[in-house]
């Protein structure tokens, strides 16, 4: 995967110097920065804020998506390690991701008896406090950097330490951890990387940047991933207050992924097309919404 810049599809306009607000990868806090200046800064007006509001559950979601990606590759890599390697070393390494990817994903804060009742193996982690979850993941991956570095677990951590940055906003060390997946030409994880270097652009304000790496991510008609970089595209223009150029990669989006047909990101693209323009939904049927994965879900009835 090449990390060359490609030319926007629009003519790029000069990014603004405020630093946007990104979408969070929010587990159950987001640290809050000031931009230590005596102004206060200048309020965003209803369309800009909701504008993001509409691009919060893209992100939120893409945790999941990642969460699921590293989970599968745990699940092939173990297997390939274990027959092929049967390296104890990197089965640990795969071990250490595991469990930071279990802590990020399914932890539960409380205690084993009053969640689970009396059990020496819960079905998820269980952690006091959000503090405790908190040093259990960064002692993982710390772990995991200094027992395997370079290593297949350890590069895929990358994305979550990029989207801890991202949440703290931390936009540059964000970058900087996504693009160690990027420069992995054919890395089966890049276009995730992809996408969390184009949200660490456009948190530095970047937004030229942001748009030639989501160009680059949306490659042609059929690639992995094409959904969800047309709509951070049409989500980044409408939130820069370049309406037009957003509504047309609204109608590009609906004409190759209708929202009548369940596709990847069409509730949140609807929900944007209801703030920047609802005349887009006229005629348009209803969509299936996306399955939601619960940890507690009921067994089904025999």
């Amino acid at each position: 995967m090449s990390d060359t810049p490609e030319k926007s599809e629009s003519a790029p306009k000069e990014a603004p110097e405020q630093r946007m607000e990104l979408p969070t990868w929010s587990r159950a806090r987001t640290k809050k920065r000031g931009d230590g200046g005596d102004a206060a800064p200048p309020k965003d007006d209803a369309f800009q804020t909701a504008v993001r509001s509409a691009g919060r559950g893209a992100a939120n979601r893409g945790r999941w998506v990642v969460v699921g990606i590293i989970a599968i590759a745990l699940g092939i890599g173990g297997v390939v390690l274990y027959r092929v390697k049967a390296k104890t070393h990197s089965a640990q390494a795969t071990q250490l991701l595991g469990t930071a990817t279990a802590l990020e994903a399914r932890a539960r804060i409380g205690d084993v008896e009053s969640l689970v009742g009396p059990t020496n193996d819960p079905p998820y982690p269980i952690v006091p406090d959000e503090s405790a979850r908190e040093a259990a993941i960064a002692k993982a991956l710390e772990d995991l950097k200094a027992s395997s570095a370079g290593s297949g677990p350890e590069t895929a951590a990358k994305l979550m330490i990029g989207a801890d940055h991202l949440r703290d906003g931390d936009f540059e060390a964000a970058e900087s951890a996504y693009r160690e997946i990027v420069r992995i030409e054919d890395h089966p994880l890049g276009f995730m990387a992809r996408e969390g270097v184009a949200l660490a652009l456009e948190g530095k304000g970047d937004i030229d940047g942001a748009l030639r790496e989501l160009v680059i991510l949306a490659g042609d008609k059929g690639a992995i991933y094409r959904e969800a970089a047309l709509y951070h595209r049409a989500r980044i223009l409408a939130a820069n207050d370049r309406k037009d150029e957003a509504v047309e990669a609204l109608k590009a989006y609906i004409e190759e992924y209708p929202l009548r047909e369940f596709s990847l990101m069409g509730d949140d693209v609807r929900k944007l097309v209801e703030v920047v323009d609802p005349s887009l939904l006229v005629g348009v049927e209803d969509a299936p919404s996306p399955v939601e994965i619960t940890d507690n879900a009921a067994p089904p009835e025999e």
